[in-house]
């Protein structure tokens, strides 16, 4: 069995969007006290369990996801100049480097980070890294 872990986070005009727990999630939701989403009536192979932002990809075989594919899962489309209910320049940046083309093509693989910028980047750029080490399965 695969599982991965990515770190994803979302910055309209420089400010935090929560990325959510129970992405991918079907419910009823069993959740820690902690806020964990434990159990729920099923688990798409891309799935949130908090809100710190690391995204669980299990699945029974070895697979390539991409970015386009969580914001599916999610419920909101991702293109170059828009996401969500916004409208403007998409950047994502993977390990701290701005990629280029099509967003919903970067590959979301084992211990990356990976910035959706919507809009003005932040005044202070965020970390490249992200410390997985408190990643609970």
């Amino acid at each position: 069995m695969e599982h991965i872990h990515v770190h994803l986070v979302v910055l309209e005009d420089g400010a935090n969007v929560t990325v959510p727990a129970g992405i991918g999630v079907g419910r009823p939701w069993g959740v820690d006290p902690d806020g964990f989403v434990s159990t729920g009536s099923c688990f798409a192979w891309i799935h949130t369990h908090d809100t710190t932002g690391v995204v669980h990809i299990a699945g029974p075989e070895e697979k390539s996801f991409n970015l386009g594919q969580l914001f599916s899962v999610w419920g909101h489309p991702i293109t170059a100049d828009s996401a969500f209910e916004f409208n403007g320049p998409v950047a994502v940046l993977v390990n701290g480097v701005r990629t280029s083309g099509d967003p919903r093509e970067v590959e979301l693989a084992n211990f990356f980070n990976i910035v959706v910028e919507l809009g003005k980047p932040p005044a202070t750029p965020p970390a490249p890294n992200y410390n997985f080490s408190s990643t609970r399965r």
